[in-house]
């Protein structure tokens, strides 16, 4: 991606003054960490909302037919969504280098590699519908974006 930016550049023939120049650079326009967060809890309170008020519903979406049993679960499920919500929630302004951002990178990670297998399995054993694949996506972009904010160094990410 190209970017055209405003520089000021000190020309030497004009005794020291400085003038704007446009350079052409070849920048790569990276996601904020806020943005992700906010995104990131946006999903999640999207996705609470769905299984703890119609768990019954959510599901036959994918092509399952929850019981009693599997309503509650899918209820808690929806639940610990509400904790991942919150806690992105509250780090969305930190710095991706910050020991809380990172731990709650590294278990946002580890979830969703679970859920990954998880949904991958579903879809295998025909568990689930076509609408499962929506999920694998999901994660995998969760996935990606997660490694790619534990890697980025200080000056790489924009945090704010």
């Amino acid at each position: 991606m190209c970017v055209i930016e405003n520089r000021d550049v000190t020309d030497s023939k004009l005794s020291g003054k400085t003038s704007g120049h446009f350079f052409i650079t070849n920048k790569i326009s990276v996601m904020k960490f806020s943005v992700f967060s906010m995104i990131l809890c946006l999903i999640a309170l999207i996705y609470c909302f769905a299984f703890v008020a119609m768990p019954v519903t959510t599901m036959e979406q994918y092509g399952m037919h929850l019981d009693a049993s599997g309503a509650s679960i899918a209820r808690l499920f929806g639940g610990a969504l509400l904790g991942f919500a919150v806690a992105f929630w509250i780090i969305r302004n930190q710095s991706p280098e910050s020991i809380a951002v990172k731990s709650v990178l590294w278990a946002t990670l580890i979830s969703q590699l679970v859920y990954l297998i998880v949904g991958l399995n579903g879809i295998l054993n025909n568990l689930v519908n076509s609408l499962g694949w929506s999920s694998i996506v999901l994660h995998v972009l969760i996935i990606l974006v997660c490694i790619y904010f534990l890697r980025a160094k200080k000056e790489g990410a924009k945090t704010a």
